[in-house]
């Protein structure tokens, strides 16, 4: 997975979206259980304006590896910045329960929870 993923990610520095996303999507289908390709495709396609879709990959992450912390603080961002409060406050608290340690993400839940985004 190394070598797809240097290679999508090198597709997308070079400004190659269609050839990156295309890699993430192979990807997914080869390790379905591998979230880091789901944040990159969501990443990807939040940049080129694909919020819906981006949203999508975001929770496929999550779906895919419930536990890890990136998948479910990425997810949280997302929501976060579509304005979907209580979405984001629920992913936060999740993150956190699964690493207490993420200061950046109990910032952001107590921003959220006191009315700022």
């Amino acid at each position: 997975l190394g070598l797809q993923m240097s290679l999508a990610n090198a597709y997308r520095q070079a400004g190659r979206q269609p050839q990156a996303l295309q890699e993430y999507q192979r990807i997914t289908q080869i390790a379905p259980d591998y979230p880091f390709a789901y944040i990159k495709q969501g990443e990807l396609l939040d940049e080129t304006g694909l919020a819906a879709q981006a949203l999508t990959a975001y929770e496929a992450a999550v779906e895919t590896a419930p536990d890890s912390v990136d998948a479910v603080l990425t997810l949280a961002t997302a929501y976060r910045r579509r304005g979907m409060v209580d979405e984001a406050i629920a992913m936060l608290e999740r993150g956190l329960q699964l690493d207490p340690t993420r200061e950046g993400a109990r910032e952001a839940l107590e921003r959220l929870k006191g009315g700022g985004r």
